[in-house]
């Protein structure tokens, strides 16, 4: 997926823009995920089963999951994220602020990454391999 904008889906059970369920690797680069639902687990992506997934250069923002993974779910499965931002995605109920963006173990190589929810992080650590972590979108732009 290239050059790509995925906007205000929903879907019932995985990934409210993207459910991928094979043997197969996914790679999204240069792409938008924003104001996705899902009411299950990935608010943006959800993958299952052996899928390997390699996103760049992405933007994950205002995505939401009933249960985890406000923008990303990928179970048992390899992510590798570098360059993109993944931040202000929640779980829970409509509405909820309960700030979620990744469930899975994200590569440790990844990097250039900005992750709002340190505790949904995949692993990732702020100031490794160039990540920041833990931060508010607001707070990266317009540091004090």
């Amino acid at each position: 997926i290239l050059n790509s904008s995925f906007v205000n889906n929903t879907a019932v059970n995985l990934g409210g823009a993207i459910a991928a369920q094979s043997t197969a690797a996914m790679t999204i680069a240069n792409t938008t995920f924003s104001t996705n639902r899902n009411e299950n687990v990935g608010g943006a992506i959800a993958a299952a089963g052996s899928v390997d997934v390699d996103i760049f250069h992405s933007t994950f923002t205002k995505n939401s999951a009933a249960n985890a993974g406000g923008a990303i779910s990928n179970s048992l499965n390899s992510l590798q994220l570098d360059g993109s931002i993944v931040v202000g995605n929640t779980i829970g109920a409509v509405g909820s602020n309960t700030l979620n963006d990744i469930l899975s173990d994200v590569n440790v190589n990844s990097s250039f990454n900005v992750i709002g929810n340190a505790g949904s992080s995949g692993g990732l650590t702020d100031g490794a391999n160039n990540n920041i972590v833990g931060r508010t979108a607001a707070n990266v732009l317009h540091p004090t």
